[in-house]
C-alpha cells in the first residue's frame, strides 16, 4: 500500500475548469447551502412543534378520541 503525499501530489496534473464554469459552480453550490440551511431550519422547527405537541398529549392537557370517545 503507498502513501499519498505532498511530492505525490505536486506530480499529478489537475485539469482546472474556466473561470466562468468556476463561478458558476460556486453559484450553485452557494443555492444548494441556502436551501440546506433552509430545511435544517424548518426541521427543526417541526421537531419542536413535535415536542411540544407530545407534551401536550402526553400530560393530558389535549385529548385524542379513541372509538368514538373522548
Amino acid at each position: 500500500m503507498s502513501i499519498l503525499n505532498k511530492s505525490i501530489l505536486k506530480q499529478l496534473i489537475f485539469g482546472i475548469p474556466p473561470l466562468i464554469e468556476q463561478e458558476k459552480i460556486g453559484e450553485i453550490l452557494y443555492i444548494m447551502d441556502r436551501e440546506l440551511r433552509f430545511e435544517r431550519e424548518h426541521r427543526g422547527q417541526l421537531e419542536r412543534l413535535k415536542r411540544g405537541l407530545m407534551h401536550d398529549l402526553l400530560t393530558g392537557r389535549v385529548r385524542v378520541k379513541v372509538d368514538g370517545h373522548a
